[in-house]
């Protein structure tokens, strides 16, 4: 009893100690934009950050390639003659760019 006893108190000791070290003078974590405590690699960040920037303008440009041309097909081809099909099309193409835009759209201009 007294061993596993004792075993507990070396543990919950080493943990005081490990979350003591990971605690700046403040008493805060050393950053608080990384919860692991480990320090951030700018250069990573920055190329992350610039492949994100070209896949969104990517992205933006095909859907609105893709809206574009769906709605210029479908009205020149006379939508009346097309009944209830044309709305569809015009729809889906418009929530599929507003989807798109939303998720890659800079957050200054929101």
């Amino acid at each position: 009893m007294s061993v596993a006893q004792s075993n507990r108190e070396i543990q919950g000791s080493e943990d005081i100690e490990a979350r003591q070290a990971l605690l700046s003078e403040e008493n805060q974590p050393a950053s608080p934009a990384d919860p692991t405590g480990m320090p951030s690699n700018s250069r990573a960040d920055e190329a992350r950050s610039r492949g994100d920037t070209t896949a969104g303008t990517i992205a933006l440009a095909s859907v609105g390639f893709l809206t574009v041309s769906t709605w210029i097909i479908i009205f020149t081809h006379n939508p009346t003659k097309l009944g209830w099909f044309a709305p569809h099309p015009l729809l889906q193409t418009l929530g599929l760019s507003l989807i798109t835009y939303g998720q890659y759209a800079p957050l200054e201009t929101l």
